[in-house]
């Protein structure tokens, strides 16, 4: 891994996947953020900036596909 540590979005509802995703990424060396929808992603994205976004398909209001676009 490169000497800059990457940021990372987790976008699920499902609060235990979202947990479970970020333990094993941050014992990767990787700083997570995570977010349960569309609202929360836009929350995190006004003050981070990201270098991935792992997002569920299937999710309340907003699907996974929809917030990607």
């Amino acid at each position: 891994m490169p000497n800059t540590v990457r940021q990372i979005l987790i976008v699920d509802d499902s609060q235990d996947i979202r947990n479970l995703i970020k333990v094993c990424l941050e014992n990767q060396g990787y700083t997570c953020h995570t977010a349960d929808g569309a609202e929360a992603v836009l929350a995190v994205l006004r003050d981070e900036v990201v270098d991935l976004a792992l997002l569920d398909i299937i999710m309340p209001g907003m699907t996974g596909i929809s917030l990607f676009k």
